[in-house]
């Protein structure tokens, strides 16, 4: 018997667990909380109010002690459905995709935290702390699903192969469980197959471009000292100006003209800035918020700093 409960210990996904702690919250708080930012989605799931406390902590991980302590919101009175983008624009950074949904009208106070998080949940948006910003976007988009298991990569498997299956609810089934997947599928899906292409499309239309990646790629590199330096440079130097409205590349501009970085956009330079208030942030804090937020990435090559496809980014060596 203790073999048998090892045995689904050791298969227990990080979502089965997460839902099995769900089931008395407060008793299991500290356990719910060393599952980490992929409990999350599992746990919105739920839809269970006595979650909202752990679920809060767990978006606002890493944020410093006295984060929700300061810049108290004088708050706002909506009389009318108002764009999430508008009503939080200064206190919380908004994804595009989500910047254009509506806030019904009332009543929305308390400090930075709070007033984000009620002005979200009205607006059916999720939020979370992301290099220290507030972030609103969707759920797919913040947090990615963790790593599968063995056995759900044996069930993404057998369900990606059940999409040529002659049963058209063979085939649906299949593509409903790699959908719920999200981005753990995308290797069981062949390109090459118009139905497995179709999935992964949509999967990728759903999360990309990611919010949800923490680092640069400049931050992951093996550097030289000459690259060290330049990213100790990066960390230390202030950025002085919110980039709100800008093309990707004019700002870029701006931004190391005042740092003494060379730099290169080789595509997307053109992006708009929706919001990224990064006044007095350091720098490398404004190049995440100037490239990650739109499918871009940083990195270093022969001392120069590359702006590119997070794809294009990822060859440079």
């Amino acid at each position: 018997m203790l073999a048998l409960l090892f045995l689904i210990a050791a298969q227990e996904s990080l979502a089965d667990k997460a839902v099995r702690l769900a089931k008395d919250p407060k008793a299991n708080r500290d356990e719910l909380l060393k599952l980490g930012t992929g409990a999350i989605r599992p746990l919105l799931e739920l839809k269970e109010a006595a979650l909202d406390p752990v679920l809060k902590e767990l978006r606002l991980s890493g944020a410093p002690a006295d984060f929700i302590q300061i810049d108290q919101i004088d708050g706002c009175k909506l009389r009318e459905p108002m764009p999430i983008g508008e009503v939080l624009r200064g206190t919380t950074w908004v994804d595009p995709i989500v910047a254009g949904r509506g806030v019904p009208g009332g009543s929305y106070q308390g400090n930075r935290t709070d007033f984000t998080a009620s002005v979200c949940r009205a607006a059916d948006v999720e939020y979370r702390y992301v290099r220290g910003h507030l972030v609103a976007s969707t759920a797919e988009r913040l947090w990615a699903w963790p790593a599968p298991t063995k056995v759900e990569a044996d069930a993404l498997k057998k369900a990606a192969a059940q999409l040529d299956d002659a049963a058209p609810e063979t085939r649906d089934t299949a593509a409903r469980l790699l959908l719920s997947a999200g981005e753990a599928s995308l290797p069981f899906l062949d390109a090459s197959d118009a139905e497995a292409a179709g999935v992964a499309a949509r999967i990728r239309a759903r999360y990309a471009p990611p919010v949800f990646v923490e680092t640069l790629f400049l931050e992951r590199q093996e550097l030289d000292d000459a690259g060290k330096a330049v990213l100790k440079m990066l960390r230390e130097t202030k950025a002085p100006i919110d980039f709100h409205g800008y093309a990707v590349a004019d700002a870029m501009q701006i931004l190391f003209e005042k740092s003494d970085v060379k730099w290169s956009v080789a595509k997307a330079a053109n992006v708009t800035v929706s919001s990224c208030g990064v006044r007095e942030s350091a720098v490398i804090d404004a190049i995440w918020w100037l490239t990650v937020p739109y499918g871009l990435d940083a990195g270093l090559k022969d001392g120069k700093l590359v702006i590119d496809t997070r794809e294009n980014v990822a060859k440079i060596r």
